[in-house]
């Protein structure tokens, strides 16, 4: 069993208990911040842009209340009823050429990003656990399967550092067709994220690695905490 490169069991949200927006979107960028940095990427930056701009378009980064809570998807990172079938069914062991069960797991990235996300794929009571956090809108579980979801299309890189590619991206890789190109809803959601990624990323902050000042972004960035970004205005 591929052992986690951090642990990576965070707390379990809880729905009875009401969260500011600003306690949501700390969730959601430290669950970003946990996911890029155990990720086997060469490309972090793009990664880091991808699943940030992922998270405002799914739940305006924690502002959007109606993202949470609902019983037609599963958490903040709108994780369909057929995404998470697949989790289920394509995770766990593997079957021999007679269809029978293993004691090995797959080697797939179903079980990869469910055993980085804390989870054992070949536990029923552990994937037990794993819908429930789901259900539970817990950020870093939907953030590994935000991640997951982006890395079973063979052919898609990750994203260019603009706001086009990495919108392309999402719609592609992650809507899943649920919002029709050219309609009036795909326009205002362009509009909003366009205005979003410009006012987000525009800043640099210093390098980890260098002292000529500012050089960017790394993934290291959160690490400082959310401050350093305040897109509350634009949600």
């Amino acid at each position: 069993m591929l052992l986690n490169k951090k642990n990576t069991k965070g707390p379990k949200t809880n729905k009875k208990k009401q969260k500011s927006v600003e306690e949501k979107r700390e969730e959601i960028m430290n669950a970003i911040n946990q996911v890029v940095e155990n990720d086997d990427t060469t490309n972090p930056e793009a990664l880091q842009h991808l699943l940030i701009s992922t998270a405002f378009l799914e739940n305006s980064l924690g502002a959007n209340k109606e993202a949470y809570n609902r019983d037609y998807t599963n958490s903040q990172w709108s994780i369909d009823d057929n995404f998470l079938n697949d989790i289920l069914t394509k995770s766990g062991f593997a079957v021999d050429e007679r269809g029978q069960k293993t004691d090995q797991l797959r080697n797939n990235n179903y079980n990869k990003f469910l055993q980085r996300a804390g989870y054992d794929p070949g536990d029923s009571e552990s994937m037990d656990q794993f819908v429930k956090d789901l259900e539970n809108d817990n950020a870093l579980t939907g953030a590994y399967m935000a991640r997951l979801k982006y890395s079973l299309n063979p052919n898609a890189p990750l994203p260019e550092l603009t706001k086009e590619s990495v919108f392309k991206t999402w719609y592609g890789d992650y809507n899943a067709g649920g919002i029709e190109e050219g309609s009036e809803e795909y326009n205002k959601i362009t509009n909003t994220f366009n205005e979003f990624y410009d006012e987000f990323f525009k800043k640099t902050v210093p390098s980890e690695t260098e002292e000529d000042g500012p050089t960017g972004m790394t993934p290291k960035f959160m690490d400082k905490g959310t401050d350093i970004f305040s897109p509350g205005s634009l949600i």
